[in-house]
């Protein structure tokens, strides 16, 4: 009962923190923050303006249209006061949520074992990124709760509801299609219609409010603003832009300003076909990873290394991406964490975890401003991504491996493997 009250106590202190911090940011808020722009976007919505702004390379909304009308909720209060209820609700609650939905999780992918330990590891690694979205009040927290919602009904053989909560994550930011995708071709095309049904209302809704003209314009202006110069390769070469295509992009331009010379010296067309052969080869290698485990586990699910390649994809390979995305990690650390943990790669998981705890302690108050900005430059997050991604794919980090039963629903892992055990006993005593 103490500790129950302490834990309370400690709680709500956090909260007050959090709330405080959360006051001070939102005052501060102005025109040239991000929060602007889904601000701006939210209200456009609702006053049935046009949301989008074509030809800007940076700084437009660049989100669904379902999503401006999510944001058009924090649109009705003054300015100031939106920024400090998103930045409480969504980066702070929201913070604290996700990881109540990874222990959830845990509890499907690993039933049978204790993962307090690499849900706090994986806690201490990614709260760079948690901090980073508080601070500059970004909205990738909502779309990792939804992803992670249809994770968990997913191993909980919930499809409906799976599907309904990666959809919301598509039509808040497009990133959780991928989910989608995987997941639509593992169910089959019995489920296709299923998908298309639940997202009708993700599209249907917003013409309720902006009109069939205005609605389809909405769309269109979606496509120019964001999927078109992206597909036509459109990358971020910011310092602070991460991903593979953004890292080869700074090696071959260098920077000035920290005297850095460039490195690969390609021609702008060579540096875009190179890219776009590692895209290819990569989601080549995903998708391609997927199918064979579809032909050769037919009634087996997706495991828990599989949610995690989704979420690396969705980091190594686009033309855009920011460390606040980097939010997804807490689900990976968790994954890895656990795996190396349960499955006895004791070097390789100290190894791993040191260079996690070091990237995650990466700031300009821990090894200062012109240190961070090499770390930046140099990409050392997707560095570590695409080593992460090496060790899930060559190590057998393949438990724990859901099987599930269309009538029985979800068959746990520690049963799987009990009934394996039992099948080698009998083979040994010649019982079988």
């Amino acid at each position: 009962m103490k500790n129950g009250k302490l834990n309370i106590a400690i709680l709500m202190l956090i909260s007050i923190a959090f709330l405080l911090l959360a006051y001070n940011k939102g005052m501060n808020e102005d025109i040239n923050g991000d929060f602007y722009i889904y601000y701006k976007g939210g209200k456009d919505f609702s006053e049935n303006k046009p949301i989008y702004t074509l030809g800007l390379k940076d700084g437009g909304f660049t989100y669904p249209p379902f999503a401006a009308m999510f944001f058009s909720a924090f649109s009705f209060f003054p300015f100031h006061i939106s920024a400090i209820l998103f930045c409480y609700i969504i980066n702070f609650i929201l913070w604290g949520y996700s990881f109540f939905l990874l222990y959830k999780i845990s509890k499907e992918l690993f039933p049978a074992k204790n993962c307090t330990v690499p849900l706090l590891l994986a806690f201490l690694c990614s709260a760079r990124f948690y901090w980073h979205n508080f601070i500059w009040v970004q909205a990738n927290l909502i779309v990792l709760n939804t992803t992670l919602f249809g994770i968990l009904y997913y191993l909980r053989g919930r499809y409906n509801l799976s599907y309904l909560f990666f959809l919301a994550g598509c039509f808040l930011k497009i990133i959780p299609v991928i989910f989608l995708i995987c997941i639509a071709l593992k169910r089959g095309y019995k489920d296709w219609g299923r998908i298309i049904l639940l997202s009708l209302p993700f599209i249907i809704v917003p013409f309720i409010f902006r009109g069939l003209e205005r609605g389809i314009g909405d769309w269109v202006d979606y496509y120019n603003a964001f999927i078109r110069p992206f597909a036509r390769g459109q990358i971020d070469g910011d310092l602070i832009s991460m991903g593979i295509p953004s890292f080869l992009t700074k090696l071959n331009t260098g920077n000035d300003s920290l005297g850095i010379s460039p490195s690969l010296r390609l021609t702008q067309y060579n540096l875009e076909l190179l890219i776009r052969v590692i895209q290819v080869l990569l989601l080549s290698g995903f998708f391609g990873r997927v199918i064979y485990r579809i032909l050769k586990h037919k009634d087996k699910a997706f495991t828990g290394v599989d949610f995690c390649f989704m979420f690396l994809i969705s980091l190594l390979i686009p033309g855009r991406v920011w460390e606040h995305h980097h939010v997804s990690t807490s689900f990976i650390y968790l994954y890895l964490f656990a795996s190396l943990r349960f499955e006895g790669y004791k070097k390789t998981k100290y190894t791993v975890l040191t260079f996690c705890v070091f990237i995650g302690v990466i700031g300009t108050d821990t090894i200062g401003g012109t240190l961070y900005d090499f770390s930046q430059f140099y990409c050392f997050i997707t560095i570590l991504m695409i080593i992460i991604s090496v060790i899930l794919l060559v190590s057998k980090t393949t438990i724990p491996f859901a099987q599930f039963n269309e009538t029985k629903g979800l068959i746990k892992e520690g049963e799987q493997n009990r009934q394996l055990n039992v099948t080698k006993m009998k083979i040994l005593l010649g019982l079988s």
